[in-house]
């Protein structure tokens, strides 16, 4: 990709732009993708321009006359490699019994090395660096090793597996080059917006089949406690694809479906049909879709037999029509802060200053909510009604963090106490607590609320938090505010944890569930995390302490799918410290950087680094704006 010309800009303010383009072809494993049990095995010239990866290819060879167990063992992993994803070359490795029970779809084992061990009447197999998919190709967990088991057999006079694990099993380097994520769309408890659900594809034709496959298959199965109140579908029960979803020369995905159509209420049409188009959307290819139930067409909302992919903006997860301004505090008095169009505002945190350390406006720039200087109470207000009342919401805080407005209009905060964080959730003026597993009662420095409501963030540090200086923005090392109870954890020491929202069927929130550490990943050295922020839906910036004087920029995935199974090359060092964070999960909003070069090496441009952002703005914001912020 040809970068645009790189300009100087000052070193307080770099701008940067995030594109999150995503080549997603191909179609889910497991669950999303039926493994073709035969067909013919392609030589590399007949696959030349038809394979459906993007790596060597691969014809594994079937067993040979006299091959010990331990060969046995490792030619069935090798088999499993195959360029088509067939599994009949590999099923020629198992007894007729274990062939024919044998489920590869049930789940995916990836690994970084195996080493085989032959003993009696098995074969051990010890992989490390593990990860798991599971049938719907959704990350479930790493280990650092894992020793798998296969039982041996003499059948026909040759040794064959007789017991093995129901996955697939196939090495990183292999996955990587043939995988790429992609996410299903389903709703929250009330219906009203989408929530992204990540999962993992092959490269290939057939996203649209796959990813539809993977749609009616359901929300998460590692939700299954939870998942009524977390998110929910409207795809209606005993619904499956016939055949596969072709996707024609006009770009129309016809989607055939086998089932009842009488089973389709009208009334939630439309927001199935959303859950297909904001899934189906990811395939370049697609650009409608026609929808048939049973061999009879479906009646579209628009009328007519397609249906624009770009159906369903209303159920945006970031928000539809939410303001893309930025906001901060001059003076102490709120502005509106984008590049070159710094505006006052005629509410009253525009007119008068009531001693502000931070400020979070909700998505339609409407309300504003903020933090006094002292991080014991909440105020709101509205951004531009002069006649408006500032209401006191939260009154008994020790060290309170930037507020989170999510899309149920809830005004999430985080108190980041000694003997543990507390969060708040404001609903209409009142305030109530709320526990949020992997947050509530932990070291907790920095909580973000996903737009959608359905998620939340936190930096968890292990230990006991400890008091930290200020930065020029008025927060302490760790994006933690000084005075109080404020939180900073040792370097080293930290962790991101990503957990799910529980709501009721009228969205109120219910608690935090199921979180898990997204960084760092098992086996890896962490480094200290001083800020966050989305930058998709189903996407964060975290900058991490790499030195010093030096941070690094990179983007996570909230299913914790380690980097190296997620989008290649996602992080960026810069020359200098990140003191604040500012981001955008709406796509192509800058994020801008606020850093400070070291004196002892001022030569260092962040301009000039490569990068995984696509290209940087010449235009900066003013470094006297403090409590820099997008809405949200």
């Amino acid at each position: 990709m040809n970068r645009p010309e790189r300009r100087a800009v000052r070193p307080s303010a770099i701008v940067l732009t995030w594109v999150v383009a995503l080549a997603l072809v191909g179609g889910l494993l497991g669950g999303c993708m039926r493994l073709p049990e035969s067909g013919p095995v392609l030589t590399s010239d007949e696959a030349a321009g038809t394979r459906a990866d993007t790596g060597p290819f691969i014809e594994p060879a079937p067993p040979t006359p006299g091959e010990s167990p331990a060969e046995i063992a490792r030619h069935f992993l090798d088999a499993m490699m195959a360029s088509s994803l067939q599994t009949n070359v590999a099923r020629q490795f198992l007894t007729r019994e274990a062939a024919s029970s044998w489920d590869p779809e049930a789940a995916t084992i990836i690994y970084g090395s195996s080493t085989t061990t032959s003993g009696t009447g098995s074969v051990s197999v010890e992989l490390t660096g593990v990860n798991r998919l599971d049938g719907n190709g959704a990350w479930v967990g790493r280990e650092e090793s894992e020793a798998l088991t296969f039982g041996m057999r003499v059948e026909d006079g040759e040794y064959r597996i007789s017991k093995l694990p129901n996955a697939l099993i196939v090495p990183e380097r292999w996955f990587v080059q043939r995988f790429r994520p992609i996410s299903l769309y389903y709703f929250d408890p009330t219906g009203h917006i989408l929530v992204p659900e990540p999962v993992y594809v092959p490269r290939g034709e057939q996203l649209a089949t796959s990813a539809v496959t993977a749609l009616l298959a359901g929300p998460p199965r590692a939700l299954a406690a939870t998942t009524a109140t977390v998110m929910r579908t409207f795809a209606p029960p005993g619904l499956s694809v016939e055949l596969s979803v072709v996707v024609d020369s006009e770009g129309v995905a016809r989607v055939s479906l086998q089932g009842d159509a009488q089973s389709l209420d009208p009334e939630v049409l439309p927001l199935f049909l959303a859950q297909l188009a904001w899934t189906l959307r990811q395939d370049p290819q697609v650009q409608a879709l026609a929808l048939s139930i049973g061999g009879e067409p479906v009646a579209l909302p628009e009328g007519g037999t397609q249906l624009s992919i770009d159906f369903g903006a209303e159920y945006d997860p970031t928000v539809a029509g939410s303001s893309s301004l930025l906001f901060g505090l001059r003076d102490g008095r709120l502005i509106r802060a984008s590049p070159g169009a710094e505006e006052s505002l005629a509410g009253p945190f525009g007119r008068t200053s009531y001693g502000l350390r931070e400020v979070s406006v909700d998505f339609d720039a409407q309300r504003v909510a903020g933090v006094t200087s002292d991080g014991g109470r909440v105020l709101l207000t509205a951004v531009e009604d002069p006649t408006a009342s500032v209401e006191e919401v939260l009154s008994d805080g020790a060290n309170l963090d930037k507020p989170s407005w999510d899309a149920h209009g809830d005004l999430w905060v985080l108190d980041r106490r000694v003997s543990g964080g507390r969060v708040a959730v404001i609903s209409d003026q009142t305030s109530r607590s709320v526990t949020l597993d992997g947050v509530t009662g932990e070291a907790t420095r920095r909580l973000l609320i996903s737009r959608d409501g359905s998620r939340y963030a936190a930096i968890v540090g292990p230990a006991k938090p400890t008091r930290s200086t200020p930065d020029a923005d008025g927060n302490a090392a760790g994006g933690v505010a000084a005075g109080g109870d404020a939180a900073v954890s040792a370097p080293g020491t930290d962790r991101l944890v990503v957990g799910w929202i529980e709501r009721d069927a009228d969205g109120t929130a219910l608690r935090g569930v199921a979180a898990r550490v997204v960084y760092p990943a098992v086996g890896e050295t962490g480094l200290q995390v001083t800020s966050l922020g989305w930058v998709a839906a189903d996407r964060l910036a975290v900058v991490l302490r790499v030195t010093q004087d030096r941070d690094q920029i990179r983007v996570i995935g909230v299913d914790a799918g380690p980097a190296s199974l997620d989008l290649p090359t996602s992080s960026r060092l810069l020359g200098s410290r990140v003191t604040r964070l500012i981001t955008s999960p709406r796509p192509n909003a800058p994020i801008y950087a606020r850093t400070e070069l070291p004196s002892t090496d001022s030569s260092r441009s962040d301009a000039s680094l490569e990068t995984p952002f696509e290209r940087e703005v010449e235009s900066s914001v003013d470094p006297e704006i403090k409590a820099l912020t997008y809405v949200g």
